[in-house]
């Protein structure tokens, strides 16, 4: 009785090791196929994961204007100001506006910094223009205030050596920004450069699994998604469906090429899709009361309703693109551009 038991007992762990090799072998499948990976790491990459937020910094960009107030009395209309109008005002104020990104850290070199940001966050115009509006049409009819810029400052509360920082390049048009950082003097501890080569995003597929650094809202966060719309030549956005809030752009986006811990640069994080519309509003803000209905005269709005669920990125090829536009004034600054691009 004993023996046959001892040959049941072993009989179930035979069958529950084959059982275990069959399910390992089904959920890890060999990744050595040379594309980004579309299945979840298998493996832990906590440590390369924290390595890359360090070099994964919060940046500010502070602009500074001279407001000029008018009153209606001026009856100055809508259009072009001269510095004899702005003269009239009956005030003039200080006002400042702040957007915060995220950056990543490219290269360290003779004391300079190189950062990788959306050039939309540092894009403010130079001159803006209120104005008093017509009761009844809602339409502008004089100039309430004209704000005019009077410069604009940039900085990282991560980076926090002394020293000047200064915008090197902003191209409107792929959305990148490269930023420079001057230390005062050598740091007291090593520059967390990003360790990572840039890849390809031509090399995406529907479903490729990627990581996200950034800064939504102020607050240092790595999340994860899936790419949807890749595009063949890598010339196109395309999108992650990860969550997007302010100061997310500039985020750093991370594809797995044959597993952890062969992480590439594959973009980076720049909007999030909205809808626009435009909505009634009262004359003032009043409190709502279903019982008595609003009689008084109704102004349109213009609203932005954003949606956080998706967030579009600019493909590794347009960074890519910048640095090499921008090679020589890179090369000025003392940095190897074919070194940040793989020399392609």
């Amino acid at each position: 009785m004993r023996i046959f038991r001892y040959f049941e007992i072993a009989a179930v762990l035979l069958c529950l090791a084959a059982c275990t090799r069959t399910i390992r072998h089904a959920a890890y499948p060999t990744l050595r196929d040379g594309k980004y990976d579309t299945e979840f790491p298998y493996r832990n990459a906590s440590g390369e994961l924290g390595e890359i937020t360090r070099s994964v910094v919060r940046i500010l960009s502070m602009t500074r204007y001279d407001d000029y107030l008018f009153t209606k009395a001026d009856a100055l209309p809508p259009g072009q100001i001269d510095p004899e109008s702005l003269k009239k005002a009956y005030k003039i104020r200080f006002s400042q506006t702040t957007v915060g990104g995220t950056a990543t850290i490219l290269a360290y070199t003779e004391r300079k910094v190189l950062l990788l940001s959306c050039a939309h966050i540092f894009r403010k115009p130079d001159t803006t223009q209120t104005y008093f509006r017509d009761e009844k049409t809602g339409l502008p009819f004089y100039i309430q205030c004209v704000s005019v810029k009077r410069g604009q400052d940039i900085s990282s509360t991560d980076l926090k050596e002394h020293g000047p920082t200064r915008l090197l390049v902003r191209d409107d048009e792929a959305d990148v920004a490269l930023i420079v950082k001057t230390f005062d003097r050598p740091p007291s501890v090593p520059v967390p450069v990003i360790g990572y080569p840039i890849g390809r995003a031509a090399d995406l597929e529907w479903g490729s699994f990627v990581y996200l650094a950034g800064y939504p809202k102020g607050r240092q966060v790595i999340t994860k998604g899936l790419v949807s719309g890749p595009s063949p030549r890598g010339d196109q956005p395309f999108l992650v469906d990860a969550l997007f809030n302010r100061g997310f752009s500039g985020g750093l986006i991370l594809a797995i090429r044959d597993g952890v811990p062969n992480f590439e640069i594959v973009g980076m994080a720049t909007s999030s899709y909205s809808d626009n519309e435009n909505i009634l509003v009262p004359e003032t803000d009043i409190g709502y009361d279903a019982q008595t209905p609003y009689e008084g005269p109704v102004y349109v709005r213009y609203r932005e309703n954003i949606n956080y669920g998706l967030s579009i990125a600019v493909p590794a090829e347009s960074i890519v693109g910048v640095l090499r536009k921008h090679k020589t004034l890179l090369e000025r600054e003392g940095f190897d551009v074919d070194r940040l691009t793989g020399n392609r």
